[in-house]
């Protein structure tokens, strides 16, 4: 055991050494600055001034802080939901523990198991499985929408006692941000799996989270009619009617720590049912952008048959967000798939993952500008859709069970120990829709080591 756990050691000391160094404030005040333009010398988002050089920050300040809240909204979800999904390979690695018609237990040589989903299967009483799994997440689109193309029309406060919204005319200037945002974050889940019987399995696991943000953002005074009422700043007679912000930073820490816990129900050669629940604690700092900060459980039903060196398997369940005021976000989860024994002890394995939403998302997309003077227009406020953030994706991968060789003699067993030692993972998963902040593909390389 001593020899088998230096390996995820050596993961851990490099994913701190190679980790950047955190600047002074937060990662989420970081991305909130990319809505912050001019220099009032306060906490304020916006700084304009009008005609006579007044402050006139207030007119787009409320339509500037909801487009803030929105995408923080949006952005805070999407990476606590992805780092709770990187999967903890099915605990059934390797063979199976079953009970004989007269009462006897055997262990059978089975696949290595799926990867982003579960099989009915557990380890076998004092049973131990350690892993750890290193994940790469490049987001790229809101609801379809490409990060780098992200485009927001503020509008201007109806001004109280004037008929109508477009009267007096400035109420018609516009207020249009566009933005150009990468976000990437990297993970290393490190899980321990522990058989206390031969039917129940309980185990932990631990995201080490490095994220990173870099982006540049463009605040631009659409007048209406030939002059503006408002600016930045300059001379009357030259306003300044655009301001850059570039932002950028990165914070590494511990995500959401997810407890789980496998109890096979039923178990036969051919066929076995299993519940498992997954509950993530709020680690995660919400403020660095490393976790969700609310508690979650998932609880699902799990079947798997065998089919000789075929066993597919189906998972069903249900998601629950502890939020103070809504049922929303909460879900259903189901993954259907399959894994294949293939010779040298190689395992492939594939599913179909779907993450539903019960209810409308709770992140609410701005209404457009409706304008009744001088004449009656629309004008978007957003080029993010409405719509839930229901999610579908494919997952592909590959196990390759170490051969056993004289070299490799600490990190595998034959014979009575059949199926432990090291298994070496890699696993791809592919986004089918535009649920939500999306990645492009997520590859995962890991490493487990079952006792």
């Amino acid at each position: 055991m001593r020899f088998a756990l230096k390996p995820y050691v050596l993961c851990l000391g490099l994913s701190l050494l190679f980790s950047a160094p955190l600047d002074g404030q937060s990662l989420r005040r970081t991305f909130e600055n990319l809505f912050r333009f001019g220099d009032c010398g306060n906490d304020a988002l916006l700084c304009l001034k009008n005609t006579s050089g007044q402050d006139a920050a207030l007119t787009f300040s409320d339509a500037v802080e909801g487009g803030n809240n929105l995408l923080i909204g949006f952005v805070t979800d999407a990476i606590g939901r992805s780092i709770s999904n990187i999967p903890t390979p099915a605990t059934s690695t390797g063979s199976i523990i079953e009970f004989t018609p007269g009462g006897r237990i055997q262990t059978r040589r089975l696949s290595a198991g799926p990867i982003y989903a579960e099989r009915a299967p557990t380890l076998g009483k004092k049973k131990l499985l350690v892993g750890v799994l290193l994940t790469a997440m490049r987001f790229q689109a809101l609801r379809g929408v490409p990060l780098s193309n992200l485009a927001f029309n503020f509008r201007h406060v109806d001004i109280p006692g004037t008929p109508g919204f477009g009267n007096p005319v400035q109420e018609n200037n516009i207020l249009q941000v566009t933005m150009d945002v990468e976000l990437q974050t990297w993970v290393s889940s490190f899980f321990v799996t522990y058989g206390v019987l031969n039917n129940l399995d309980l185990g932990i696991a631990i995201p080490v989270v490095r994220t990173s943000l870099s982006g540049r953002s463009e605040a631009q005074i659409l007048p209406f009619g030939s002059n503006s009422v408002y600016s930045f700043g300059g001379p009357a007679a030259d306003p300044q009617l655009t301001e850059t912000s570039y932002q950028q930073g990165s914070a590494i820490g511990f995500g959401d720590i997810g407890i789980r816990a496998k109890l096979n129900i039923r178990q036969s050669s051919d066929l076995g049912f299993a519940l498992r629940s997954d509950i993530r604690l709020p680690t995660g700092s919400e403020e660095e952008l490393l976790g969700l900060g609310t508690f979650a459980v998932n609880a699902l039903g799990v079947a798997s048959w065998e089919f000789g060196i075929f066993t597919p398997h189906l998972n069903l369940g249900y998601r629950y967000r502890a939020f103070a005021d809504s049922l929303q976000n909460h879900g259903l989860l189901a993954a259907l798939g399959f894994d294949l024994l293939l010779a040298g002890g190689v395992t492939f394995a594939a599913d179909l993952l779907s993450d539903i939403e019960l209810d409308k998302s709770s992140i609410s997309i701005p209404q457009n500008i409706e304008y009744t003077e001088p004449y009656t227009r629309v004008v978007p406020a957003t080029t993010i859709p409405d719509g839930n953030d229901s999610r579908t994706d494919a997952s592909i991968g590959v196990k390759w069970a170490i051969p056993c060789s004289e070299s490799w003699s600490t990190f595998c067993a034959t014979g009575a120990n059949q199926g432990t030692g090291m298994t070496i993972i890699t696993a791809l998963l592919v986004p089918l829709d535009n649920g939500g902040l999306r990645t492009g593909l997520i590859l995962s390389l890991g490493a487990q080591y079952r006792f």
